[in-house]
């Protein structure tokens, strides 16, 4: 299956991005789950953005709304800090 949710961490902002197709469930959920202090929707790039406590519960949440096998994509903190710091040390 293809993946049609991801959620990445990104170093630059140390928050979480997500990126899916459009589901009215999925985003009243985001609203309902996250307060809009610790979350934000980019209406440009299509993605909403969250603090890093609510990345359990938005898996999740996923995980039901794209139930299909490896629909749902993640890259977590340490993955991505780890793959940031690996790319630091190979442009030294």
């Amino acid at each position: 299956m293809p993946v049609k949710c991801k959620i990445w961490w990104d170093v630059k902002i140390a928050a979480y991005r997500i990126s899916t197709p459009y589901s009215q469930a999925f985003v009243d959920f985001l609203k309902v789950q996250i307060p809009s202090s610790d979350r934000a929707y980019d209406p440009t790039s299509k993605q909403w953005t969250f603090n890093e406590k609510y990345l359990d519960p938005v898996r999740f949440m996923a995980e039901k709304v794209w139930a299909h096998g490896g629909e749902v994509h993640v890259v977590d903190k340490q993955h991505a800090e780890a793959a940031s710091q690996s790319q630091a040390n190979l442009s030294r």
